[in-house]
């Protein structure tokens, strides 16, 4: 009854998802052991709509109080049988997981390799997932530390849906300052026993830790996964996201001192590390950790950003400088003369026409023809996929996925940009993804038949706070945002790094061969490029190429703060109201 009460008076019916995890983590932190099952745990199966995230507030010591109701449960320790029980059924569960990613990249065997692969969605929306994988897939028991760095982070769904990480010896959270808008979660370091939390702040208004990044320690090497999904219910189970991931070994007497991964992933993480840990005592150094291991192998390359003005040697280091400064470097077969750029992202900020030159400028980047006699990329603005509303309306949440792609009337009316705008299930749905709405992000060079000459995946949205602002004349860099992705092209994808951490459970590295064409997958050129054999690595980009043009006085681009006059199949008008999971 105190419980129905308590639900039904909080104004922001939360009490049951903050007070369920203090009192599971509370056992774990005195006894290692989490037993979601033994602890009324009904609440954590229901629909979570809104994210947890951890906040730094102090907890009221009054009785009653969620610290008092935590501390009271630290004393209740389960007897042995029931904690090797537990134990086993998380060890169960977590390999079951990790067996199905091992199924289901098996099954894609006998297709293209992927650059990296689009995220499972949830079984009951029907969609396909074969050659997907989901974060249960990867992260497994054998851990023996993981890196959790993301913008939204709800912990109760964390805890259920990964359920390694209950059993893993150090858990490190890199989490967004601002937790305004999303509820407040366990905040005594002695609450989260092995976990640690590092809240970053990015010192500007607007700007926050949009990053999508895990890094998982395994007693044979590291596994860096790099996604665009927020660790929360919906975007995990009915949007649609992207995930690329590498494993590497140890550094051998053969390996190179440095390379451009390494040196670009320690920058990036050395830059999270200079702010101070908010909860907890983390054991492990994460830069120290990472020069162990060999990234030599490494089929693409990570493009940062963080906040702050960047000069002198720091110009083209992050944001879109430092995608313009890895292009600058490459030459691309001159088929890609009169190719274009897509952008396809979930927000979209408030473009102006510098900017707008400017970024152009870096996605035009790059050479063609041969190391002896090339040419530039002639200046052309990107096509940009955004989805319509009816596209939003027809997804399997309905409007309310529209909640993932804020884009306000004021931006996705600016003038600059009406003529860029493209249909986001443009020709076939050839991935089956065209029903669960984009989260994702890329960026994508092609050839109308498909022939991709450089993608970068990516947890950046199309504005200046992600990529940065040029700034007094173009030697000052202005970034808001912390975000990460990778951008992966032809001489990137070489043969030999087929090493797997968890040959046992999963996912099975694939084999790519010399000189492979990078196309988009299910293509034209995909197509004809297995009709002759040719070596190929697939793009999964959720949308055809090449995208279709709105048609004027039909398609509407998505608004979210705009009431739409066709409700969709829930009643909805608008993406505020109800849930993910009618």
């Amino acid at each position: 009854v105190c419980v129905c009460v308590c639900r039904f008076f909080c104004p922001h019916r939360a009490c049951m998802r903050c007070w369920l995890p203090r009192f599971e983590r509370a056992a774990w932190s005195r006894t290692s052991w989490l037993n979601l099952s033994a602890l009324n745990h009904t609440t954590m199966k229901r629909s979570i709509t809104e994210p947890i995230t951890i906040d730094s507030g102090s907890d009221s010591d009054s009785d009653g109080s969620p610290a008092a109701a935590a501390a009271a449960v630290e004393d209740y320790s389960p007897p042995p049988h029931r904690q090797q029980a537990s134990s086993k059924r998380m060890r169960r569960s977590s390999q079951d997981a990790a067996r199905n990613g091992a199924t289901d990249a098996a099954a894609e065997t006998s297709s293209t390799p992927l650059a990296w692969k689009l995220t499972k969605v949830h079984d009951k929306y029907k969609l396909n997932n074969k050659g997907c994988v989901s974060l249960a897939d990867l992260l497994v028991t054998d851990m023996k530390w993981c890196l959790l760095a993301d913008y939204m982070i709800d912990l109760a769904w964390v805890l259920e849906a990964l359920p390694a990480l209950r059993v893993c010896p150090e858990v490190l959270v890199f989490a967004c300052k601002k937790s305004d808008d999303i509820q407040r979660a366990p905040t005594k370091p002695h609450v989260l026993g092995n976990w640690s939390v590092k809240k970053l702040r990015a010192h500007q208004q607007w700007g926050c830790h949009h990053t999508k990044l895990v890094l998982c320690g395994f007693p044979t090497g590291l596994r860096v996964i790099v996604h665009t999904a927020n660790l929360i219910k919906a975007d995990m189970t009915c949007m649609t996201q992207g995930l690329w991931h590498q494993d590497f070994p140890f550094k051998g007497p053969d390996s190179p001192p440095l390379s451009d991964f390494e040196r670009d992933l320690g920058e990036y993480l050395a830059v999270c590390e200079r702010q101070k840990t908010t909860l907890g005592k983390p054991k492990l150094d994460i830069c120290a950790e990472i020069e162990k291991y060999d990234f030599s192998a490494a089929r693409g390359r990570l493009v940062a950003s963080v906040p702050g003005r960047h000069i002198g040697p720091d110009l083209h280091k992050w944001g879109h400088m430092k995608l313009r400064a890895i292009l600058n470097r490459q030459v691309f077969d001159e088929q890609f003369l009169k190719s274009r750029v897509v952008a396809q992202f979930s927000s979209l900020g408030k473009i102006n026409e510098n900017f707008l030159l400017d970024f152009c400028t870096s996605l035009n980047a790059g050479f063609v023809g041969t190391t002896t006699k090339r040419a530039a990329f002639p200046m052309k603005k990107p096509k940009i996929v955004w989805p319509t509303v009816e596209e939003v309306r027809q997804t399997v949440a309905g409007y309310r996925a529209g909640a993932s792609i804020p884009g306000p009337k004021t931006n996705v009316e600016n003038p600059l940009l009406q003529p860029l705008y493209h249909r986001y299930s443009s020709g076939t749905d050839t991935m089956e993804r065209a029903t669960a709405g984009p989260h994702i992000k890329t960026y994508t060079r092609y050839l109308d038949d498909g022939r991709v000459a450089w993608n970068l995946l990516s947890s950046c949205n199309f504005s200046g706070a992600a990529w940065g602002k040029l700034e007094k004349k173009a030697t000052q860099l202005f970034v808001m945002h912390f975000e990460l992705g990778v951008v992966v092209f032809p001489s990137l994808l070489k043969p030999g790094a087929e090493f797997s951490c968890t040959p046992e459970y999963g996912p099975v590295p694939r084999r790519i061969l010399a000189d492979s064409t990078l196309v988009a997958a299910k293509s034209q050129a995909h197509q004809r490029g297995k009709e002759q054999k040719q070596p190929l690595v697939g793009v999964p980009l959720p949308f055809g190429l090449p995208p279709e043009k709105y048609v004027m006085g039909v398609d509407t681009p998505w608004k979210w703060d705009v009431d739409n006059p066709v409700p969709d199949r829930f009643g909805r008008t608008n993406c505020h109201a109800g849930s993910f999971y009618q």
